[in-house]
């Protein structure tokens, strides 16, 4: 019978050990590379609503940006606005992401050649505005789940 405390034997052992310990290091840094960004949808007025597609068919409830890598990336979500209301309105939006982390910036932003912050933007009766909601991710970003709630009004 072998010695299992043989030379021989400890060295399998070790390199043994070794692979397996690669490996489980590559399975964490790989489950740690990437994270999910849900971000909820919150209109508090009845003239917006928000749609996925410009024809305003299927409304948007939730963004979920899913598995992202942190590498100093943005990433976007085109969303349409349409003012059902009857008149002209201004939009205002904020999201709860500063209280979550700060490691990721969001924007919210229309487009007319260039685009534009979507904070004080009027829009007129009916229309329908092209929209993309914008997150940065810094480098250095923790890795985890982040939620936040994105939040959207407008005055006459």
């Amino acid at each position: 019978m072998k010695n299992p405390f043989s030379k021989s034997s400890r060295k399998w052992q070790g390199m043994t050990f070794a692979a397996t310990l690669i490996a489980l290091t590559a399975v964490v840094l790989a489950w740690n590379v990437t994270w999910n960004v849900p971000v909820s949808l919150f209109v508090d007025t009845i003239d917006l609503k928000v749609y996925w597609e410009q024809n305003c068919t299927t409304p948007v409830t939730t963004i979920d940006f899913g598995n992202i890598e942190y590498d100093g990336n943005s990433y976007s979500a085109y969303l349409y606005i349409k003012n059902e209301g009857l008149g002209a309105v201004t939009i205002h939006w904020n999201s709860t992401r500063s209280l979550v982390t700060s490691e990721i910036t969001d924007f919210w932003e229309w487009n007319e050649m260039y685009w534009y912050n979507l904070d004080g933007h009027t829009i007129g009766h009916d229309a329908v505005l092209k929209t993309r909601y914008r997150i940065a991710v810094s480098a250095n970003v923790t890795p985890g789940s982040y939620s936040w709630t994105l939040y959207l009004g407008a005055e006459q």
